[in-house]
């Protein structure tokens, strides 16, 4: 208890200190927000109907986020904070919604993320998150990033081989915003077009087991971007690489990663996996856009996935601590994307598992009521056979409204 509370006070006085500093020092001070309310409402696959009771389960909810950035000659502060009221209709719903996590949470420190937890008959829940504090300085021969940021890597769209931190998985809702990780991150220009990014993303208590340091180097040569990189996460080495260029009126990207698990001290050699992305993207005339990545997963299964297949494989480090979240080895993802009026557009996304000939559709439509207000509606659809691994996705209809400030 006197941890929690020393972590909270903790908190406040950044906070308190970080509004201070804004009104003393000069410098521009700026602060923007959304509210994002949302329902969601699932239809039980029948393959899960060992998990609950209910046909459909629904959830209501709300983001309400606020950020506020600090800038002053070469320094800048940036915090954001997010309280999201939720409303579920059973309490199994992330296991149905959900069939493995993606990947471990890169914080040294933090809230209990439930702020508030009703009885089992109103399944109500207060969600928050510090999700921003940083500060960052300018200097002559570097940049210094320093607390609580995102940090990505890769240029792929949707089948992403390289972003093992916080990543989105294909059929993510609120992906306005990535969830933020403790780290620290310099960035050296070497010239107009290059650059060396070292960086360090810590893990709960600073511990060695659950902090992460990569080395990034990105040049430009023949009309290609490129870079290349190992990061150490969790005591596991990723070799990586990755570049994007245009082709006539199209972008093609690339991005691969080989990586060792637990490659100092236990070494096997046994469950080294390598993912690799290779997309292109189009934009017609028209405003048409299409984009097509396909990605290979030597972590994945050549077989048909069952329930047991898909607890099994998640012990595995590639599951556990490298964001892999599909089962199979090959996937084939298409975007299409197209303005039907200026203020509605609609989008289809489609993820192909080759391996099984199964696909799980995503379609969204967006109206823009008006300036900084947009309704949002999509469905999520699996086609597949039983015993196969979208047969344990569950058909999702989604509605929001953001308003952003």
């Amino acid at each position: 208890m006197g941890y929690t509370l020393n972590k909270y006070l903790g908190y406040l006085l950044i906070l308190v200190a970080s509004i201070y500093i804004s009104g003393v020092l000069k410098g521009e001070f700026s602060f923007d927000s959304y509210i994002k309310m949302s329902s969601v409402y699932y239809k039980t696959p029948e393959i899960l109907d060992k998990f609950t009771e209910r046909d459909y389960l629904g959830q209501n909810s709300s983001i309400i986020r606020g950020r506020a950035l600090y800038e002053y000659s070469k320094i800048s502060f940036e915090t954001a904070y997010e309280l999201s009221p939720t409303i579920t209709t059973d309490s199994s719903l992330e296991s149905i919604a959900s069939v493995a996590g993606v990947a471990p949470s890169y914080r040294v420190i933090d809230f209990d993320e439930t702020l508030f937890e009703g009885n089992s008959k109103d399944n109500l829940y207060l969600y928050h998150n510090l999700d921003r504090l940083n500060i960052t300085l300018s200097l002559k021969y570097f940049d210094i990033s320093i607390g609580r940021q995102s940090i990505a890597f890769g240029y792929a769209k949707v089948l992403t081989s390289l972003d093992i931190f916080s990543p989105f998985t294909f059929q993510d809702f609120n992906k306005e915003e990535k969830k933020g990780v403790d780290s620290i991150k310099i960035v050296t220009p070497l010239g107009d077009m290059s650059q060396i990014e070292i960086g360090a993303i810590f893990g709960d208590s600073f511990y060695y087991e659950n902090d992460s340091f990569y080395l990034k180097y990105k040049g430009y040569i023949l009309n290609t971007d490129f870079s290349i990189m190992f990061n150490h996460f969790r005591e596991n080495g990723m070799f990586a690489i990755d570049f994007t260029r245009n082709l006539f009126d199209s972008t093609i990207i690339f991005e691969a990663a080989y990586t060792i698990p637990k490659y100092i001290d236990n070494y096997s050699g046994d469950s080294n996996y390598f993912r690799a992305t290779l997309g292109i993207d189009y934009q017609f005339s028209n405003e048409i856009f299409i984009s097509v990545e396909y990605q290979f997963s030597s972590a994945g299964s050549n077989n048909s996935i069952t329930l047991e297949n898909i607890i099994l494989p998640t012990k595995s480090t590639a599951y556990t601590e490298g964001g892999v979240y599909l089962f199979n080895k090959h996937y084939l993802s298409l975007l299409f994307s197209y303005p039907i009026t200026p203020l509605l557009s609609i989008s289809l996304n489609t993820l192909v598992n080759i391996t099984e000939i199964a696909c799980y559709n995503i379609v969204k439509l967006e109206y823009n009521i008006k300036e900084n207000l947009y309704l949002d509606l999509s469905l999520q659809a699996p086609v597949s056979k039983n015993d196969s691994e979208f047969s344990y996705y569950p058909f999702t209809t989604f509605l929001s409204v953001r308003l952003y400030n």
